[in-house]
């Protein structure tokens, strides 16, 4: 089978979060947990806010809520560039790999066959690998990503392939390799 693909920069992005599927759940646990400790200490903030008073016993509980909020705080403000960081800051990272990289602007004809996937790039680099190194293959809805062992991925953007072309694919990665 042959055909021939042009990556976009949304296709590139989509390939990547594809790639690190399983860092997905992470970040979204991560998120989770940021949500409750900030609905906690901010429910630390008015219990302490509304217990105020003159009474000493009232002040040794504002003041053991202050110092349970300054020992989660810090905790949750890592929690937070944490997910700020890989909601902001890798899409841009991935994006601006795309644009450096000049292999990936071009039109790429890849050959899939039973010995294995050769890609012709438009700046004129051949590579070929046998199946024994590829890992697995993932789809979602915009990509079919192929995985090799050493951590390479090859994009095929379904935008660029026919129906049958899509069930071709299917069928000859199927037969090769796993999916994941």
């Amino acid at each position: 089978m042959e055909f021939t693909t042009k990556i976009t920069e949304q296709d590139f992005l989509d390939a990547y979060r594809l790639r690190c599927n399983s860092l997905v759940f992470i970040q979204r646990i991560a998120t989770f947990i940021l949500y409750l400790l900030t609905a906690f200490c901010g429910t630390l903030i008015v219990y302490a806010i509304i217990r105020v008073s003159p009474r000493p016993e009232d002040r040794e509980v504002v003041n053991s809520l202050f110092v349970i909020l300054l020992d989660v705080l810090p905790l949750e403000i890592l929690t937070f560039v944490y997910v700020l960081f890989l909601k902001l800051y890798t899409p841009y990272r991935v994006r601006r790999l795309y644009r450096k990289d000049p292999s990936q602007h071009g039109e790429n004809v890849v050959q899939l066959g039973p010995e294995g996937l050769s890609e012709k790039s438009s700046i004129g680099s051949n590579v070929h690998f046998p199946w024994a190194a590829c890992a697995q293959w993932r789809e979602s809805r915009r990509v079919v990503v192929l995985m090799l062992q050493s951590g390479l991925y090859f994009i095929f953007p379904k935008a660029c392939l026919s129906a049958e072309q899509i069930g071709e694919l299917r069928s000859i990665l199927a037969a090769s390799l796993p999916r994941k």
